[in-house]
Protein backbone atom coordinates (compact mmCIF):
# COMPACT_ATOMS: atom_id res chain seq x y z
CA UNK A 1 0.00 0.00 0.00
CA UNK A 2 2.78 2.31 1.03
CA UNK A 3 4.04 2.12 -2.99
CA UNK A 4 0.79 3.55 -3.96
CA UNK A 5 1.65 6.49 -1.50
CA UNK A 6 4.86 6.98 -2.79
CA UNK A 7 3.74 6.85 -6.52
CA UNK A 8 1.40 9.15 -5.39
CA UNK A 9 3.63 11.76 -3.75
CA UNK A 10 5.51 11.28 -6.76
CA UNK A 11 3.06 12.96 -9.01
CA UNK A 12 1.85 15.63 -6.49
CA UNK A 13 5.43 16.77 -6.09
CA UNK A 14 5.48 16.57 -9.61
CA UNK A 15 2.57 18.90 -9.93
CA UNK A 16 3.81 21.18 -7.50
CA UNK A 17 7.16 22.05 -9.07
CA UNK A 18 4.90 22.73 -12.27
CA UNK A 19 2.18 25.16 -10.45
CA UNK A 20 5.34 26.80 -8.66
CA UNK A 21 7.21 26.69 -12.18
CA UNK A 22 4.11 28.67 -13.39
CA UNK A 23 3.45 30.75 -10.72
CA UNK A 24 6.79 32.03 -10.04
CA UNK A 25 6.25 30.74 -6.33
CA UNK A 26 9.94 29.58 -5.35
CA UNK A 27 8.62 27.46 -2.04
CA UNK A 28 5.86 25.68 -4.05
CA UNK A 29 8.69 24.40 -6.47
CA UNK A 30 10.85 23.42 -4.09
CA UNK A 31 8.19 21.45 -2.00
CA UNK A 32 7.50 20.14 -4.48
CA UNK A 33 11.27 18.84 -6.04
CA UNK A 34 11.60 17.51 -2.23
CA UNK A 35 8.52 15.51 -1.79
CA UNK A 36 9.28 13.89 -5.22
CA UNK A 37 12.85 12.97 -4.20
CA UNK A 38 11.63 11.68 -0.70
CA UNK A 39 9.11 9.13 -2.79
CA UNK A 40 11.98 8.53 -5.62
CA UNK A 41 14.10 7.50 -2.59
CA UNK A 42 11.09 5.51 -0.90
CA UNK A 43 10.29 3.75 -3.62
CA UNK A 44 13.82 2.88 -4.22
CA UNK A 45 14.13 1.45 -0.85
CA UNK A 46 11.42 -1.04 -1.35
CA UNK A 47 12.49 -2.14 -4.62
CA UNK A 48 15.89 -2.90 -2.89
CA UNK A 49 13.91 -4.75 -0.08
CA UNK A 50 11.92 -6.96 -2.49
CA UNK A 51 14.84 -8.16 -4.24
CA UNK A 52 16.33 -8.94 -1.06
CA UNK A 53 13.27 -11.22 -0.35
CA UNK A 54 13.23 -12.40 -3.69
CA UNK A 55 16.46 -13.69 -3.17
CA UNK A 56 15.87 -15.24 0.02
CA UNK A 57 13.20 -17.10 -0.78
CA UNK A 58 15.37 -18.17 -3.91
CA UNK A 59 18.37 -19.29 -1.49
CA UNK A 60 16.08 -21.49 0.63
CA UNK A 61 14.06 -22.93 -2.49
CA UNK A 62 17.80 -24.30 -3.76
CA UNK A 63 18.84 -24.99 -0.21
CA UNK A 64 15.42 -27.23 0.02
CA UNK A 65 16.08 -28.97 -3.63
CA UNK A 66 19.32 -29.56 -2.57
CA UNK A 67 17.92 -31.48 1.08
CA UNK A 68 15.59 -32.97 -1.00
CA UNK A 69 18.36 -34.54 -3.43
CA UNK A 70 20.43 -35.28 -0.94
CA UNK A 71 17.94 -36.99 1.15
CA UNK A 72 16.99 -39.48 -2.11
CA UNK A 73 20.69 -40.37 -2.30
CA UNK A 74 20.72 -41.50 1.42
CA UNK A 75 17.48 -43.82 1.14
CA UNK A 76 19.17 -45.13 -2.52
CA UNK A 77 22.34 -46.17 -0.16
CA UNK A 78 20.32 -47.72 2.30
CA UNK A 79 19.01 -51.42 1.50
CA UNK A 80 16.89 -51.75 4.28
CA UNK A 81 15.07 -48.01 3.43
CA UNK A 82 11.85 -49.82 1.43
CA UNK A 83 11.46 -52.30 4.39
CA UNK A 84 10.73 -49.82 6.93
CA UNK A 85 7.50 -48.63 7.09
CA UNK A 86 5.76 -45.64 7.68
CA UNK A 87 4.68 -46.53 11.62
CA UNK A 88 4.37 -43.45 13.93
CA UNK A 89 4.96 -45.90 16.97
CA UNK A 90 8.73 -47.30 16.05
CA UNK A 91 10.95 -44.68 15.21
CA UNK A 92 12.82 -45.54 11.75
CA UNK A 93 15.60 -46.87 13.65
CA UNK A 94 13.90 -49.43 15.76
CA UNK A 95 12.52 -50.55 12.61
CA UNK A 96 16.04 -50.83 10.62
CA UNK A 97 17.09 -52.95 13.52
CA UNK A 98 14.09 -55.06 13.49
CA UNK A 99 14.66 -56.07 10.24
CA UNK A 100 18.50 -56.83 10.28
CA UNK A 101 17.48 -59.12 13.70
CA UNK A 102 15.57 -61.09 11.44
CA UNK A 103 17.31 -61.57 8.62
CA UNK A 104 20.41 -62.56 10.85
CA UNK A 105 18.72 -64.72 12.99
CA UNK A 106 17.05 -66.50 9.57
CA UNK A 107 13.31 -65.75 11.03
CA UNK A 108 12.78 -63.15 7.85
CA UNK A 109 9.36 -63.27 6.67
CA UNK A 110 9.13 -64.71 2.63
CA UNK A 111 7.53 -62.96 -0.05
Amino acid sequence: MSGIKNQSDKVIGSVKEKVGDLLHNQTLKEEGKEQMKEAKAQLQKEKERIEELEDSYDELAARNQDLTKEQSVHKAEDPLAEHVSQSPHISPEQQREEIRMKHYTGIEEKK
